[in-house]
């Protein structure tokens, strides 16, 4: 089998960073039992970062919405500063959702003809 590039390995570390401080802002911010958490990323059009919503889905009770911490903003600037590598059509948002049982899911957006509005 043949190995990734260092670039993919590099994002790919960043990404589990990403999770891991993610994860430890939900246990030290969140005082009850919940189900799920997500990061979007959405960027403006010149590629910058511009938003990040970081939301923690309870196990009752309506959804709740954390203010990223210093470190999370620093991890998603790297992966913005990376995401020009893997493709001509950089992708302009991205959603990392962690289940309370551990999975992980990343989403990215594509279509440069499609922004999503950095409100949410």
């Amino acid at each position: 089998m043949e190995k990734a590039p260092r670039e993919l390995e590099t994002f790919g570390a960043i990404q589990r960073y990403l999770a891991q401080a993610a994860m430890q802002a939900v246990a030290s911010g969140v005082n009850t039992p919940w189900e799920e958490f997500y990061l979007d990323i959405r960027s403006n059009p010149d590629g910058t970062a511009r938003a990040i919503k970081f939301r923690v889905i309870p196990v009752s009770g309506g959804p709740k919405d954390l203010i990223a911490p210093k470190l999370i903003e620093t991890i998603v600037n790297d992966l913005w500063e990376m995401r020009g590598t893997f493709s001509p059509e950089t992708w302009y948002g991205m959603k990392l959702t962690i289940s309370s049982k551990g999975q992980c899911n990343v989403d990215f957006n594509y279509d440069p003809n499609c922004r999503a509005d950095p409100e949410f």
